[in-house]
């Protein structure tokens, strides 16, 4: 009988020990500033460097510039479209392109001011940024 009670007292904390050997280890782990990153935070999706000189100086004018103003350059046209702050805190502003040339194509960008001052960035709703321009 004492060695059927001790099978069931081992049987029932075996597992409650291994859960908490478990979660004890998970939140042990730790990411230090000077480690590699090895994750992707939601809230800092990475900023997209400018693709041409022209957006480099939109970027160094933009805080010049109101909603529905435009800034003319060599072969660009950048329309703010919209100003907002994004959850993340960032102040943000959706630009129109009109890219000059022979293909003269249109195109639409996200910049938010950082730390190091404007940067573009991935806009994570695409289908919904015409929506935002109306």
């Amino acid at each position: 009988m004492i060695d059927a009670v001790r099978r069931i007292a081992i049987g029932r904390t075996l597992p409650a020990l291994l859960a908490t050997a478990l979660l004890a280890a998970c939140a042990s782990s730790q990411i230090h500033p000077d480690d590699e990153k090895l994750y992707t935070d939601a809230r800092d999706p990475g900023f997209l460097p400018p693709a041409s000189p022209d957006e480099t100086e939109l970027l160094a004018k933009i805080d010049t510039l109101t909603v529905g103003q435009t800034l003319k350059l060599s072969q660009l046209s950048a329309t703010i479209a919209a100003d907002y702050h994004a959850a993340s805190g960032r102040h943000c502003r959706l630009i129109a392109l009109q890219h000059a040339g022979a293909q003269a194509q249109q195109s639409q960008k996200l910049a938010c001011h950082t730390a190091d001052g404007w940067q573009f960035f991935p806009d994570v709703f695409p289908a919904s940024a015409s929506l935002r321009a109306e």
